[in-house]
């Protein structure tokens, strides 16, 4: 019995053909979520999306890819601020130390979130929605993860 299961077993490669068929496994992508994390760490899990860079969890549940990177391995640090201290920023500050290269998505700079411009100095911010006496819900920045990433342009990020 033991020689069945073997390896190298008679029948083996077969089995595992059939179990696993050429191409069934998606080819990882090098786009980069404005939470930070690579896309490929972002999974359905129901009705949400849920972020699992490593060991850690992110509360992002709104994936928006924003730059394609050379090398994504950098990109799994943890947000603790806005700006230079948000996830994004730490794995293109990263990739730009390592040699790595990236690209924006929407070209030369990426579009801030709040005027649709081009954040030449982009901004990464976490947010959570906040609701105010009258019901009506906004995006409020946070120094945590937030459920939110958003990239906002120098003018914009400075009116917040």
């Amino acid at each position: 019995m033991s020689e069945e299961m073997g390896i190298f077993s008679e029948g083996a490669l077969d089995a595992f053909r059939k179990k696993n068929p050429a191409g069934v496994r998606k080819k990882p992508t090098r786009e980069v979520c404005a939470c930070g994390h690579s896309m490929n760490f972002h999974k359905p899990l129901g009705e949400k999306v849920y972020c699992s860079p490593g060991r850690g969890g992110c509360l992002c549940e709104e994936p928006s890819p924003v730059l394609e990177a050379e090398s994504t391995r950098v990109f799994m640090y943890v947000t603790t601020g806005f700006g230079s201290e948000h996830a994004l920023a730490k794995g293109i500050l990263a990739s730009i130390d390592k040699g790595f290269g990236f690209k924006w998505i929407d070209g030369d700079a990426p579009k801030c979130a709040k005027c649709a411009g081009d954040a030449v100095n982009p901004y990464p911010v976490a947010a959570r929605v906040v609701e105010d006496p009258s019901g009506s819900a906004r995006l409020v920045p946070t120094a945590a993860p937030g459920v939110y990433n958003k990239i906002l342009c120098a003018s914009c990020f400075s009116q917040i």
